[in-house]
């Protein structure tokens, strides 16, 4: 098989915000090669055959001279000084894939990585989070708030989910241990006690599970940040998780707008528009059903919004 592309996921592949002392993620496991047969392969799959990734950076010199220790098997990234070089701000880090059949042609992906002296505020997002029961897969967003006034995404400081990540039967002998597999991961997540949403103490997943939650008592998810002595003054962030009920919960609609009265007539001949009341609290449904018919009215009677005017009557508009 021959690589046809190198990729970072689009939820992988947001820009990277690092402190001093801390040990970036490592980026293999978020790099992804595309091989020929629509194939997607991890970049840290011990079974890849015929392809070579490392990672280097784009500075004016060798990463050390600006305080920098690059991985170049893994892409993870240290910065080793108490405070960033003088005038490093951000840098490239590149991903180089070598495809043995093809060498001449190797693929770069390309990563920025943005420098920062120290964190000012952590918090996760959205909080509270409802969470449904028998739920898989779910993610809180980690924000964090820097001392230079940057805010940024900072969920990838984690580990990524590794099961079920890499399921090609490909053969290949990888390269000795990185010794910065034993460091201490640089974000960890935990859960309260006894609760029924469990949290990937890695990778930050949340599994709901499938019964009561046992006494009825809050569900708290947090995030701790570090080790390190230039995470000031935070490191630590929580959110409150509200149980829901199954997806397959039945939930009425109601139709507004210039189909309302006929719609469940016609579901099957019109288009088909859904509006759910994110953000809005149960006690608000008034308010929010108020702001859903504002928002058709003016897609059905505005130019300003055209095409929707003109679609007027073609499509049905549901709350719920």
């Amino acid at each position: 098989m021959a690589v046809l592309n190198a990729f970072y996921p689009e939820l992988d592949g947001d820009d990277l915000h690092l402190v001093p002392d801390m040990v970036g993620p490592r980026l293999d496991q978020r790099l992804f090669l595309e091989f020929t047969g629509g194939v997607n392969v991890r970049a840290d799959d011990p079974n890849i055959v015929g392809a070579n990734v490392t990672f280097g950076a784009v500075l004016d010199g060798p990463p050390t001279s600006h305080g920098i220790d690059l991985r170049v098997s893994t892409g993870e990234i240290r910065m080793t000084t108490a405070a960033p070089a003088a005038g490093l701000r951000s840098f490239i880090v590149t991903a180089t894939v070598v495809d043995d059949a093809d060498p001449s042609k190797p693929r770069t992906v390309r990563l920025r990585v943005h420098v920062h002296s120290a964190i000012d505020q952590l918090w996760l997002a959205p909080n509270p989070l409802t969470v449904r029961l028998g739920a898989k897969g779910i993610h809180l967003t980690l924000l964090a708030k820097f001392t230079d006034g940057v805010i940024a995404d900072v969920s990838n400081w984690g580990a990524r989910e590794i099961a079920g990540a890499s399921p090609t039967p490909f053969a290949r002998v990888k390269g000795p241990v990185d010794p910065w597999a034993t460091v201490t991961p640089w974000l960890t997540w935990r859960n309260a006690p006894g609760s029924t949403v469990r949290v990937d103490p890695r990778t930050g997943v949340l599994t709901a599970g499938t019964g009561a939650e046992p006494g009825g008592g809050p569900i708290v998810i947090a995030a701790d940040v570090g080790p390190g002595p230039f995470v000031a003054p935070a490191s630590h962030a929580e959110a409150n998780i509200e149980r829901g009920p199954t997806w397959d919960t039945r939930v009425d609609l109601k139709p507004i707008g210039a189909t309302a009265g006929d719609a469940f007539a016609h579901v099957t001949e019109r288009t088909n528009v859904l509006i759910l009341p994110d953000g809005f609290d149960s006690g608000e449904q008034g308010a929010f059903e108020l702001v859903a018919a504002d928002l058709v009215g003016k897609l059905e009677n505005e130019d300003r919004t055209r095409p929707f005017d003109l679609f007027r009557g073609q499509v049905n508009y549901f709350v719920a």
